[in-house]
């Protein structure tokens, strides 16, 4: 049988601010505007390249 840690549901929930949300969502919406342009890049790239 397994036993469970008596200590991990005595750990209070970790609580994040408003500042953590945001910079993950600039992160997010960062990335695929980067990826984005990456893509563009690649399109230019092979319209001129044949």
């Amino acid at each position: 049988m397994i036993q469970q840690d008596p200590t991990l549901e005595e750990r209070p929930r970790p609580e994040t601010g408003w500042g953590h949300y945001i910079l993950e969502l600039f992160g997010i919406v960062a990335f695929f505007v980067l990826a984005l342009f990456i893509g563009i890049d690649v399109y230019r790239g092979l319209t001129t390249f044949g």
